[in-house]
């Protein structure tokens, strides 16, 4: 009777930290002493697999901390830091929409409205591109459940800047980079790269906002080229990391 295979989890898993050669390689040696999924992984690993492996006990204890069960308690405690930013933050704009119905009264302008909710998504995406920063390595595959938390903000601030989509045509090319970016956290970008797009969607806000404040028709036109470009990069971007 042969050997079990390793689970389709672990495999997955090695093969994002250690690359695809490396990975199905130390993948058929621990399934050889009986290591086939995280569970085994909690005694200690015989040094002369990681050696026929060609892979040192320094990197694979960091892929232990990055993907082993400790992990998911270092997952739940980045996800309430996140939480509890991003609540912050909306009763810091809950305080200010108030503070500003109190001095003008309950008829708000227009343009005011429109610039309070950009200047919301903007804080939004900003809290999330620091969490990608500080909790994810800058040039590996963010793991399934933390890339399932940032589609669910996504999706939060997608629907807030849809409310005002209908006052506000020049939205509709950011909500369409915004979709493609949260369609991409299924592919478990590269953190590197899913910092980049947000960025550029926090900066596409920036230059709406600006466009809806500007008076001068020229820079007006220059505005907008840019949002459109930036919106256009996400596009290319994303499509190219769906491949």
């Amino acid at each position: 009777m042969g050997r079990d295979r390793v689970s389709d989890y672990l495999l997955s898993s090695l093969k994002s930290y250690f690359g695809s050669e490396v990975g199905e390689k130390l993948a058929d040696l621990l399934s050889k002493t009986g290591i086939t999924c995280f569970d085994d992984l909690t005694g200690d690993v015989p040094e002369e697999i990681l050696e026929l492996a060609e892979v040192d006990r320094t990197s694979f204890m960091g892929f232990l901390d990055e993907y082993g069960p400790q992990a998911i308690v270092k997952l739940k405690r980045e996800l309430t830091i996140l939480s509890s930013k991003i609540s912050e933050l909306e009763s810091q704009l809950k305080w200010a929409r108030e503070r500003i119905l109190s001095d003008v009264g309950t008829k708000t302008s227009r343009k005011a409205t429109l610039k309070r909710e950009i200047d919301a998504a903007m804080g939004m995406l900003e809290v999330l591109a620091r969490s990608v920063r500080l909790c994810c390595e800058p040039y590996s595959s963010i793991g399934k459940e933390r890339a399932e938390n940032y589609a669910e903000v996504l999706d939060r601030i997608i629907g807030r800047l849809g409310k005002i989509s209908a006052d506000l045509d020049e939205l509709e090319p950011i909500l369409k980079g915004l979709k493609n970016i949260k369609s991409l956290l299924k592919q478990q970008p590269v953190a590197e790269d899913l910092y980049h797009l947000i960025s550029y969607s926090v900066s596409s806000l920036s230059d709406l906002r600006r466009l809806i404040a500007e008076d001068i028709s020229e820079s007006k036109v220059l505005l907008w080229e840019n949002i459109l470009l930036k919106s256009e990069m996400i596009s290319v971007m994303c499509r190219k990391r769906d491949r």
